[in-house]
């Protein structure tokens, strides 16, 4: 939560001026504007910095699992070329998953959704819901709460 700090300096405190301070100067109102400005300013912040944070965490389970898919083709072309053998292709698989293995399925909100498909638009290789949700692990549960709301 972001907290904004002011300090005013108010000449002749009252509550014709507006503002209304306490006995040890704490200002307990004061007009609406201004501290409907400072409510109105900490829900912008608060809303911009939690979409921040939610694009970062859908574009990094993106490029995370096109790292995965990376690691696993790579592994897979040392297999074609008999560098290593299926044992080992699967070994290092079960005990890498994280270097291998895309990440499960979540479920997301609608707001995450609108950045995936948004982000989805800019990124290569993305054609339909399928590539979006495999992209981005989103569940099928999390697509048909979209189709649902869109329904409505």
């Amino acid at each position: 939560m972001i907290k904004i700090m002011a300090n005013l300096e108010i000449s002749n405190p009252s509550p014709q001026s507006g503002f209304i301070l306490n006995s040890q100067g704490d200002m307990l109102g004061g007009p609406v504007g201004v501290i409907t400005a400072a409510i109105t300013l900490s829900i912008h912040q608060q809303f911009v910095i939690n979409i921040e944070d939610k694009l970062l965490d859908i574009m990094a389970v993106a490029v995370n699992n096109r790292t995965r898919e990376r690691n696993y083709f790579k592994l897979y072309s040392e297999l074609l070329e008999q560098k290593i053998t299926d044992e080992e292709f699967d070994r290092l698989i079960d005990e890498n998953p994280d270097e291998f293995v895309q990440e499960r399925y979540r479920d997301y909100g609608l707001l995450e959704l609108e950045i995936a498909r948004r982000a989805s638009e800019k990124i290569m290789d993305v054609e339909d819901v399928s590539d979006m949700a495999s992209l981005f692990s989103i569940s099928d549960e999390s697509i048909q709460k979209c189709i649902a709301a869109s329904n409505e």
